[in-house]
């Protein structure tokens, strides 16, 4: 968007976005956005599709939208079956099965991902498990890690710490707890697109994964998003 000399306006700002006079609003359904909905519609059309749904299903709503139905189902495609490729390797090097945490540091509490968000999703179809705090229930991001449920994240072979974003730059590493995780855990910190229920989300935690249990690249950090999404991509392309 920069590279294309787009404005970024003020967060939440209905005049900022009334001065770019578009034709279409699209955002997300964060209760931020949900209540200027109404002033949002008075600008252009909105549409906030629901934030706790699927990245798929997200996917789909925006594209009906914007008139590329046909384009949405390639691109779901696309990381569906990148998915399939991924799970197969992770059986056949024997990880299958294997618990994995995905973890939070926020204001000095801990926060399970829910398994509707989209990293818990990509986990769950890729073969790994999750333990009964983080796969026992429906809430689609922050599950609270109590002093009693912590425990049950020790020892987990996988363990993803998301790290924060503000102002641009990255946060510390979060996962400095010596309860998550233990001695023979591979534990490495990922970026927020773990947390964000989009196509190139659902790309970037594949990139990662890959990355960290079989050493091929890097942990996707905010400056990776772009060539990411050229990934993306070109993988639809080459699927249509």
């Amino acid at each position: 968007l920069l590279d294309a000399n787009t404005e970024l306006v003020e967060f939440g700002s209905v005049e900022s976005i009334a001065v770019t006079q578009p034709e279409l609003v699209v955002g997300i359904g964060h209760p931020s956005f949900i209540e200027i909905h109404d002033e949002l519609t008075g600008v252009a059309p909105t549409v906030l599709p629901d934030f706790t749904s699927s990245w798929a299903d997200q996917t789909r709503q925006v594209a009906q939208t914007v008139g590329r139905a046909d384009r949405a189902e390639l691109v779901i495609s696309a990381v569906e079956e990148r998915v399939a490729a991924l799970a197969a390797e992770i059986e056949e090097a024997g990880f299958a099965g294997q618990r994995a945490a995905i973890v939070q540091n926020f204001a000095g509490e801990y926060f399970g991902y829910g398994p509707t968000s989209v990293s818990g999703t990509i986990v769950e179809q890729l073969g790994l498990t999750r333990s009964e705090a983080q796969s026992g229930t429906e809430n689609f991001g922050f599950v609270p890690l109590s002093a009693e449920v912590i425990p049950d994240e020790t020892n987990v072979p996988w363990v993803f710490g998301v790290r924060s974003t503000a102002d641009g730059a990255e946060g510390p590493s979060n996962l400095d707890d010596p309860l998550i995780g233990g001695a023979d855990s591979t534990v490495a910190d990922v970026g927020e697109a773990w947390f964000n229920n989009s196509a190139l989300g659902a790309w970037i935690v594949l990139d990662d994964i890959e990355a960290i249990m079989f050493e091929r690249g890097e942990v996707t950090g905010l400056d990776g998003a772009t060539a990411a999404f050229d990934d993306l991509l070109a993988a639809v392309e080459a699927a249509g």
